[in-house]
Order: C-alpha cells, then structure tokens, then sequence
C-alpha cells in the first residue's frame, strides 16, 4: 500500500471514533501504547518509554494529542470496554463491535 493510502485509511478510521472532552490534567488513560508506521513517522520528537507510562503524557496533557496513535483515540469511547474512569464519554459510544471492526482494519495496516 502506498504511503498517501496508508494515510488516508488511518484517518477514515479516525473519523469512526467520536470525540469528547477529557478531564483537564488526566493521564489515566496513558500507558505503553502501540504506533503503527505512519502513526511513529508522524511524530518529530521520538521519545522511549522508561516506564509503563506514556513517554508523551509528562505535564498531565498529552503532547502529542493531535497526531495520537489509534489505541488512544479509542479510550473512552467503546461500550464495556477502555471506559473513562472519571465518566467522560462521546454523546454515542462505539459497541464493542464497531471497535472490533476498527481494530481489525487498523491491524491490517500494521507492518
């Protein structure tokens, strides 16, 4: 697959997870996550993980908020499954169902 259809099917995968608002200075959801290729390339200051937090979620935000990895965009937002603990939710959760299409989809993506 060529590098602009690799790009654009992450973002029409990211288009299928809603959004919403997260608690200010929350890094509950940040741990060792994984990046597919474009997902890594995209982000300029490679960082290694020295522990089992998110080398990106250092000052209670994340750094890397707007070019976050799949996995992340997804915390919150499936039913039964990576829920807030602080009850923050998207007006429509995702089913557990539509989540595993998404992430069937995004591991064909990986390399």
């Amino acid at each position: 697959m060529q590098a602009n259809s690799i790009a654009k099917a992450h973002k029409r995968l990211y288009k299928k997870i809603p959004g919403f608002k997260c608690k200010e200075g929350c890094t509950d959801c940040c741990g060792p996550i994984p990046f597919s290729r474009w997902e890594w390339g995209r982000i300029k200051d490679k960082r290694k993980a020295m522990s089992v937090s998110c080398p990106y979620s250092l000052n209670g935000k994340c750094d890397i908020h707007e070019k976050r990895p799949l996995i992340c965009r997804l915390y919150g937002t499936v039913e039964g499954e990576l829920e807030c603990p602080h009850g923050r939710k998207p007006a429509k959760m995702l089913t557990q169902d539509e989540a595993q299409r998404i992430m069937k989809e995004y591991f064909l993506l990986l390399d």
